[in-house]
């Protein structure tokens, strides 16, 4: 028995819905799916083996090795590695998980993972309480911790490092710039030059000024972490790469992770100024850039965070989110997470928001990302002298090819667990009348679980929703979002009006988020759902607005049935061409029992005296269908048809109901299975002529 209660909703305020008329809260709008280690990634597969054997000038895999790792919490999901045919040959031999790259400025989440586990109650203080050299500095008085992780310190970004009057004067020279004079060169911090000390690092420091007010604008700076590795060292009395050992790569078992260069024999060189790199040491930047790491290594780290090892639940997503905006709709800026927010990947064109934090420098280029609405994360790792821009090209494959297939995956699972007709039931006792009260839940192209029919004391909620805002019931959409926890949903009721992709007033900007928890019935949140989940399916479900003691206040829901497998077909012909196919469904109970269904087309003369074509459903035995005896079958079967979405069987019996099968219309095969032991033995024995099948579907 699974009993729901639920308080009528009326007279919620209105809300603006944005793109598509979906207006969802950030973050997953489904759970995140159970991802199957034998996941079909043959698309990604075919991508990277296409650029390695076609290199072209915007990825020359010829002189470019890199790797690739897709992560889920409980394991590596997927790898690829190239080994580029020219590289260092002292470097490995063959690229693998374990092979050793520079992964730049992935180091910042390294720096600020360190501060959160052991200064993380000091972010507001100003960096001048723990830097000697700063200290009564009026430029740096007002710069804090918490600015110097999130890119708004205003620190000027590299200091003397990758000066263009070093790196490559001649081009800069032919282009205008006036020749310098050589004192005033930078004396340190330059490739194959000497590392810059504290004292020379603090004179360059200081005779700049800041790039921006402090906490005012997003720039990036490898300075600022070069300062929270001192502000670290200073408060608790360690060296910045002993704290960042005993915090993080000793608990995560991450042994190559450092900044101790490791044996040329597992590295990943290339020539060129990769080469040169490899072996010199950044002195002052190795608290920003300096970490040296495998893919597997990484892998593991991307698992940290999403398992909560190392900061709990609650810190954890409070750091996974943005501070900043960075001048568009698609990027943000977090501490020191790069978000981009793309919305072009899922049917319900929702922005899905990517945590990434890239790392370049010459030679070498390198991403850590993670994708919260999936619980996949991944690494991806390059050497070369294209490293930077080919990493991103290799970002760009991996989130526009896995994004989709996910989130079909928890759709479908979200449909499996979640979706069906629910009839209400009030405390242990049926309601009087327990067709006044029901509700259906699907999971459509839109975001969340679609309440599709709500219905109480025989009258339609969604149609009053639709009359206190003043729309028609089809302008109203009603959907369920996932808290996070403890199978806890939060009801978005959204009027679908068409607005702009982009706000360009304020009135066409989504305002969702100010109805959580706006309507209370009884002193409890009446957009609440709880449900309780047993063996993959929903056991029970119930609101926090207590027991039902009249069924006119509150109800609970009796599920009647879910697809545990269905065939749709598409007709692409003339009905009159395809009266009297069959079509037949063979379902299995235990090891014995079989039973077909077969589903024929049929004209006005068949069935009904109809004046269009419909669908007829028929019970065939085992021996009509494979010419076996039926004995032994076990378990009733419960068969639902669909004629584009109107259900015309229930339980075994025919309903009349009129429904047009024309050209374009999609028929729904729905099978019930009421026994855990039964299961799909064949699901397409015949076929519709002239059709195109267009999805066969196991939803066990």
């Amino acid at each position: 028995m699974i009993t729901f209660f639920l308080p009528v909703l009326v007279g919620l305020p209105s809300v603006l819905a944005t793109s598509g008329g979906h207006c969802p809260p950030t973050g997953p709008v489904l759970p995140q799916p159970a991802i199957p280690s034998n996941i079909d990634l043959f698309k990604l597969n075919s991508q990277f083996e296409r650029i390695v054997h076609n290199a072209s000038e915007s990825f020359n895999t010829t002189e470019n090795s890199f790797s690739v790792l897709l992560t889920t919490k409980n394991g590596t999901l997927y790898q690829y590695h190239h080994s580029a045919p020219v590289r260092d040959p002292a470097g490995v031999k063959k690229v693998d998980g374990d092979s050793v790259y520079r992964v730049c400025s992935v180091t910042k989440v390294f720096n600020v993972l360190t501060l959160l586990l052991n200064a993380g109650k000091l972010l507001d203080t100003p960096v001048t309480a723990y830097v000697p050299e700063l200290e009564g500095n009026r430029v740096y008085e007002d710069v804090t911790l918490r600015m110097l992780t999130s890119q708004i310190s205003g620190v000027p970004r590299r200091g003397y490092a990758f000066d263009r009057a070093t790196t490559n004067p001649k081009t800069w020279e032919d282009g205008g710039f006036p020749v310098p004079d050589k004192k005033d060169l930078p004396p340190c911090d330059i490739i194959g030059g000497d590392v810059c000390s504290r004292a020379q690092f603090f004179e360059n420091l200081k005779r700049n000024q800041l790039m921006w007010l402090p906490g005012d604008k997003v720039a990036y700076s490898d300075q600022a972490y070069i300062l929270l590795g001192m502000v670290m060292q200073n408060i608790t009395g360690k060296p910045f790469s002993q704290l960042l050992h005993d915090s993080i790569t000793k608990p995560l078992d991450m042994p190559i992770t450092g900044f101790t260069q490791p044996n040329h024999s597992k590295a990943v060189i290339s020539l060129g100024a990769g080469r040169v790199l490899w072996d010199q040491s950044i002195g002052n930047f190795n608290a920003t850039a300096g970490l040296f790491s495998t893919p597997n290594e990484l892998g593991t780290f991307v698992r940290a965070i999403m398992n909560h090892k190392l900061l709990s639940a609650a810190k954890t997503r409070q750091w996974m989110h943005s501070a900043e905006f960075a001048g568009s709709f698609s990027m943000f800026v977090g501490a020191p997470w790069e978000i981009m927010r793309i919305s072009n990947l899922t049917p319900d064109n929702r922005p899905i928001d990517i945590y990434t934090k890239s790392g370049s420098m010459p030679g070498w280029g390198a991403y850590i990302f993670i994708l919260p609405d999936y619980d996949v994360g991944g690494v991806i790792a390059v050497s070369g002298d294209a490293a930077d821009p080919a990493s991103l090209k290799l970002l760009d494959m991996i989130t526009t090819t896995v994004v989709p297939i996910v989130d079909g995956l928890a759709r479908q699972q979200a449909r499996k667990t979640y979706g069906g007709q629910y009839v209400a039931k009030c405390g242990d006792n049926a309601c009087k009348n327990e067709k006044a009260a029901s509700l259906e839940l699907v999971v459509d192209n839109g975001p969340g679980l679609k309440i599709k029919s709500w219905v109480n004391n025989g009258k339609s909620i969604v149609k009053t929703l639709a009359s206190s805002k003043g729309v028609k019931p089809e302008e109203v959409d009603l959907r369920l979002y996932p808290v996070g926890e403890d199978d806890r949903w939060r009801l978005g009721i959204e009027t679908l009006l068409r607005k702009p992709d982009v706000a360009r007033k304020p009135s066409d900007v989504c305002m969702n988020w100010f109805q959580v928890d706006s309507m209370r019935w009884a002193t409890l949140p009446i957009d609440e759902f709880d449900f309780e989940i047993k063996g993959g399916r929903v056991a029970a479900c119930s609101s926090p607005s207590g027991s039902c003691s009249h069924c006119s206040l509150a109800f609970g829901w009796k599920l009647l049935g879910t697809a545990v497998f269905s065939l749709v077909i598409r007709i692409t012909s003339s009905p009159s061409t395809i009266q009297n196919r069959l079509v037949e469904v063979a379902l299995a109970a235990g090891t014995k029992g079989l039973t077909c269904f077969a589903a024929r087309v049929c004209d006005s003369h068949d069935h009904d005296a109809r004046d269009t074509p419909t669908l007829v459903l028929t019970r065939r035995t085992r021996k009509e269908c494979f010419g076996i005896s039926d004995n032994d079958r076990k378990g009733d079967i419960v068969v639902e048809v669909y004629l584009a979405g109107a259900a015309v069987l229930n339980s075994g019996r025919l309903e009349s109901r009129r429904s047009s099968l024309t050209l374009g219309s999609l028929v729904y095969i729905a099978c019930t299975l009421p026994k855990k032991d039964l299961f799909v033995r064949s699901w397409l024995i015949g076929k519709i002529e002239s059709t195109e099948t267009i999805r066969q579907e196991l939803v066990f």
